[in-house]
């Protein structure tokens, strides 16, 4: 995985259930912890621990401004989000695993634009 992108991502339970916003500078290893139980209290409590989503940034501080702006947004605006780049909510942890470089998901918006300038 390159060192120079950070990654803002979505975790679910199962499809259109329990979210969990996260951002780190290493996604494969950020989500084993959430698997293993060992990165998030909520994580772990709630099982909430497939890969639905992802994006990359240039810095950890953009991936965690971005993970700020989701956590605050609507439940059906980050439905809406999964499903346009995943609509199977497929577990992307497994594929992720085995690439040298984590392949970029379509984005359905340009840019790091805010949650609430989109309806919801």
């Amino acid at each position: 995985m390159r060192s120079d992108r950070a990654w803002t991502y979505i975790l679910a339970d199962r499809r259109d259930g329990m979210l969990f916003t996260g951002a780190t500078p290493d996604l494969v290893r950020r989500v084993a912890m959430h698997r293993q139980g060992i990165a998030s209290h909520f994580t772990r409590r709630h099982k909430v621990t497939r890969l639905v989503w992802y994006e990359p940034h240039s810095s950890l501080t953009q991936a965690s401004l971005r993970r700020d702006i989701i956590r605050h947004c609507r439940r059906r605006w980050k439905l809406n989000l999964v499903d346009a780049s995943n609509p199977e909510w497929l577990d992307l942890f497994d594929l992720l695993s085995m690439l040298p470089d984590i392949p970029q998901l379509p984005s359905p918006m340009p840019g790091p634009r805010p949650c609430c300038a989109a309806t919801s």
